[in-house]
């Protein structure tokens, strides 16, 4: 059998980005714009002063294992990213490749929302490596950020049910990993799950889960592996924002800042403003409180974790430049 599944080019050309046109520069603009505009509204309500950001102190040992973390992170998602190409294509680049690729989206990510930061990305440069189309390369980063997303979502009904009930972590955790177990059981049920999907699916995502499935993406040992991968990666960034908290001297609990974070996710998933700019904020500021957290805290905190953030993924970033 001849195998005519595209194949991966050795020579990675430079990527001449693709010119941005007025109407592109008047939306980012606009967008950027409203996202700081909401930022300041949130400082003037609460009476926060530039210098009360600029007074945070760095502690140092939490910012080393805030940037360790990064590292993880960047990793898992360049793992996930090889073997997904590994497992459509049947090659990949090495890890290397996606290391550097994923870091660099993730840079990309601090000043674009994050889902458009790595399916554009990652469409480009899938194309021009491996001579796949944008609307491929795209559609295989929305497969790969799917699990992500799909983790927050889970995890939410345990934080409803934290607040609610007034749970501790311990409990907190295992109604999450229920949700899980549940997830993992209906992908043991997959071919039924994905018939009644492709009922009701529009006519595009229903083509987008057949290529997914020619492919081999609904595998179920595969799927499961995405997910396992997902959640450790869910698990990094919660345990890379505690860390933040630390870093940047403010006193937050761990546990509010591990139930907050499904919740302060979510937002995410509609990209408004470049990298969520002032959403996140919001969102963070006034998740906290339901947690007896200051409002002024938290937006402090969110505020100060994007900007250790910015310059962290900018040292990762600067670690794949090829001299």
């Amino acid at each position: 059998m001849v195998d005519d599944r595209p194949r991966i080019c050795g020579h990675l050309p430079h990527i001449e980005p693709a010119p941005v046109t007025a109407s592109e520069k008047i939306r980012i603009g606009t967008a950027l714009f409203f996202g700081i505009l909401l930022i300041a509204a949130l400082f003037i309500l609460q009476s926060i002063r530039m210098e009360d950001l600029a007074s945070l102190n760095i502690v140092w040992a939490p910012t080393a294992g805030m940037v360790l973390c990064s590292l993880l992170y960047v990793c898992s998602g360049a793992w996930k990213w090889q073997l997904i190409s590994k497992q459509w294509y049947g090659t990949a680049p090495d890890f290397s490749f996606h290391f550097t690729q994923t870091a660099r989206a993730m840079l990309l990510a601090q000043f674009l929302p994050l889902s458009i930061a790595i399916t554009a990305q990652r469409a480009a440069i899938m194309r021009v490596s491996q001579k796949i189309p944008v609307a491929q390369g795209a559609i295989h980063a929305a497969y790969d950020l799917g699990f992500d997303f799909l983790i927050a979502v889970l995890l939410v009904p345990a934080t409803l049910l934290q607040l609610r009930y007034d749970l501790n972590f311990t409990q907190w955790l295992v109604i999450g990993i229920c949700g899980l177990i549940l997830c993992l059981i209906l992908i043991r049920s997959g071919d039924y799950l994905f018939q009644i999907i492709g009922k009701v699916a529009p006519k595009n995502l229903n083509t987008n889960i057949e290529a997914w499935r020619a492919h081999g993406l609904f595998s179920k040992r595969f799927m499961v592996l995405m997910l396992a991968l997902s959640a450790a990666r869910f698990g990094i960034a919660i345990l890379r924002l505690c860390l933040g908290a630390a870093a940047l001297g403010l006193i937050i609990p761990w546990d509010a800042i591990a139930y907050t974070t499904p919740l302060a996710t979510l937002p995410s998933l509609i990209p408004i403003t470049p990298a969520n700019l002032g959403i996140a904020e919001w969102s963070w500021a006034y998740l906290l409180s339901l947690w007896q957290m200051p409002i002024a805290t938290g937006a402090l905190y969110a505020t100060g974790f994007r900007l250790l953030t910015l310059a962290v993924q900018g040292a990762i970033a600067l670690l794949t430049i090829r001299r």
